[in-house]
Order: structure tokens, then sequence, then C-alpha cells
């Protein structure tokens, strides 16, 4: 019943009067699953079923009469995945939709966004790794991690000017939980911080951030930041948004960190811009096209820093995520209670 993988197909009472709990994943999730997931939920669900294909789920959506689908982990072709599982769905509709990731590009559909389930996601689960790497981002470049390294090789004893990061202005783009998290960090190495929003109004600041609202907000952060942050989910309207009109507007010192989407960036003027110099560096856990392919002119680089998107594959990771899903599970969906924080889907996040 597992395509490929270990079985699980468990069976409870009160079938009838359940939804099923369909968890796609391969069979890396699984022992995650068993442990985290099983022994809190098992007794809400007329059963559970993990799998990574259609196949797999099939027979339970044709016996039963609602589902509640969590999907996220990496699998092949996971947003075509879900979608099916929705609209091939021969009897069982969602009545609710989970994604272990903060990020839902998997569930920007027509069928996700209209099959009237509410959809919840990781929200905050991996806010501090990721803010993590942002600062290790930064550090890498402000003390010359590559030069201290040279230096080693060659058994050079070279002294220079240190930098650090006190004093300095962070900008960050994309102001919800792995933002506000980073500029948290920030703000405990006593480093400016400016955060922009799309829209105007509102508080100037949040005790951590000045918020830079609008245009001309965004101008002034691209301006004035010696590192400029990007945390954007990815939708429609943060499609390159990162383009060459505004690392243009950077500081020729400046350092760009990605670790929001690959998608927002336009990686061509990113690439023209750290080959000829015009801002300092940029450290990127995300691209474009994932996996980065081996011709992809930013592997010849010496001024980036790129993790292949692991920068919040920690391990808490599953442990973080699952534990999220069945704290929802208990406080949300067993008692019946409006979830507090809904994703909407036309917004992407």
């Amino acid at each position: 019943f597992f395509s490929g993988y270990k079985s699980l197909h468990l069976f409870f009472l009160s079938m009838t009067q359940k939804a099923v709990l369909l968890i796609v994943g391969t069979g890396e999730v699984l022992p995650h699953v068993e442990s985290i997931v099983l022994p809190a939920v098992k007794d809400h669900f007329a059963e559970i079923a993990i799998g990574c294909d259609f196949a797999a789920f099939e027979p339970l959506l044709a016996k039963y009469d609602h589902f509640v689908l969590a999907c996220g982990f990496a699998v092949p072709n996971l947003r075509q995945l879900t979608s099916d599982i929705i609209a091939k769905s021969p009897r069982a509709k969602p009545v609710w939709i989970h994604a272990f990731s903060a990020g839902v590009g998997h569930l920007t559909t027509a069928e996700a966004k209209n099959c009237g389930a509410p959809v919840t996601n990781a929200k905050g689960c991996f806010s501090q790794s990721l803010a993590e790497f942002v600062l290790f981002g930064c550090m890498y470049f402000d003390k010359e991690v590559t030069r201290l390294q040279a230096s080693r090789e060659a058994a050079k004893w070279e002294r220079y000017l240190m930098g650090e990061l006190t004093f300095q202005t962070m900008g960050i783009i994309g102001y919800g939980s792995i933002g506000q998290t980073t500029g948290t960090l920030a703000k405990a190495f006593q480093m400016e911080v400016l955060a922009y929003r799309r829209s105007a109004g509102g508080a100037t600041s949040d005790g951590v951030a000045e918020m830079c609202p609008g245009e001309e907000g965004l101008n002034r952060l691209l301006r004035d930041s010696d590192f400029v942050v990007a945390a954007m989910p990815d939708t429609p309207e943060t499609y390159h948004f990162i383009n060459a009109e505004r690392i243009a507007k950077m500081k020729p010192t400046a350092v760009f960190v990605n670790v929001g989407r690959g998608t927002c960036v336009d990686e061509a003027a990113l690439y023209d811009a750290l080959k000829n110099k015009r801002i300092r560096g940029a450290a990127l856990d995300v691209f474009e096209k994932e996996p980065l392919m081996s011709d992809s002119p930013l592997w010849t680089l010496d001024n980036i820093l790129m993790s292949p998107h692991i920068a919040d594959n920690t391990k808490t990771y599953y442990s973080a995520t699952l534990q999220k899903f069945v704290r929802l599970v208990q406080d949300y969906y067993i008692p019946g209670k409006p979830f507090k924080e809904l994703v909407d889907l036309e917004k992407g996040y």
C-alpha cells in the first residue's frame, strides 16, 4: 500500500465517523511519523496512510467521505500529486490541508484554492535555522573567511583589519516569521535593522526593525543596507523582485543573502552584478531552479557562498514540523476550533 517503501496502513474504531489522514512522504519520513505523529493522533482518524503517489491513497479516497491531507516533504512531482489527490478523489473531500513546509507553492493550484478546505503550514518551524544561516553569510564575508582559509593553506601569517557586524545595517525584505527572527539575531549583534513591507501604515518599528514601507522605503533599504536579506515567499508578486534595477541601488560593498525562494531573484542579473563586482558578494540557500545545474555560471564566481537548500535541513527538521502538525491536530482539529494561522493560497503565504 505504501509504494516502494514500508507499508503504513492503520485501522481504528469508528472509521465511518472519522476522516482518513493522508501523509505525502517517502520512506525517509516514516520512522519520524511513527514516533511523533502516530502516538498522538492515531485515535482521531479512521485510517492513516503514507505514500508518494496517487495509487497509494486512491483506495482510501474511494472508501471514506473526508480526508486530511498533510504534505510538503520532498517527493517527485509534489505539486501535481497534491492536485491529483484533491481533484481525482473518487469520493472523499478534503476537510483540512497542512503543509509540512513553510512554503506552499505546491498548493497554489486551482484544485487546492477551490476545494474549500482550510490550509495551514509549518510557519515558524524553520525560522531559527534560516536566521542563523543569514548571520553566517554576513560573517562569512565580513570576517573574510576565504582570506583566512587561503592564509592557512599557504602557511602565511597575514594580519588584516577584521570586520565586525556591530553598527552595520541589515535590510530585510519579507518581514514574516523568518525575517523577524533574523532581525532579532541581527539586533543581538547590535546591528541596525531595516524591514520592508509593501503596504504603508502601522507602527514604524516593532522594537527590532525600523519599518520601510512602500517603494520609497524599499529604495532607502537597498541604498543604506550593508547586508540585504531576502526572505520572501514564492508568489506572482515576488517573482524576480530582486532584479537588475534593485541590485543597482545596493552599495558596492553590500552583501545579498537569500533564504526565501529562488524565484524571487533574477539570477542572471545577480550573476552579472557579482561578476563585475558591483556588489561585494552573495550568500544563497535557494535557487530559481533546483538542483542548481552544473553549468550554471554561479558556480564560477569567487564572491558567492552557496548552500544546496539545506539551511533548514537540521537534525530537528522532522521533529519540529511534525510536532507542529500534532499540536494543530490536538488544539484545533480535534475540538473543532477554527485555525488561528491560516494560509491564503491566493497570496501564496
